[in-house]
């Protein structure tokens, strides 16, 4: 009788035992799951202020590129005058 009531009291402490460890694993999953969350949340700003950099970046982009196409139209006019003139003088010479 008092083997039986011993492994009673393992069995019990057993579960007990085996009870804690599931509370302290769901604690510690829900603190991880609200620091994640967190963390989450950080990066999707970040990721949402990068995306509005990226935009800004290629608006930029393409502004310099349509001016600097701009500014090569202007120089191959500027040429295309220059080359009339000098045509024009050395036509004038002869």
């Amino acid at each position: 009788m008092e083997l039986y009531l011993f492994f009673e009291t393992l069995v019990f402490a057993a579960i007990i035992v085996l009870v804690l460890f599931i509370l302290r694993t769901l604690l510690i999953t829900i603190s991880l799951k609200e620091i994640y969350r967190k963390r989450y949340v950080d990066l999707q700003n970040q990721l949402n202020v990068e995306i509005q950099k990226k935009q800004i970046i290629n608006q930029r982009f393409t502004l310099i590129d349509s001016l600097s196409k701009s500014l090569q139209e202007r120089i191959f006019k500027i040429m295309e005058e220059l080359i009339l003139f000098q045509k024009f003088i050395f036509e004038k010479h002869n």
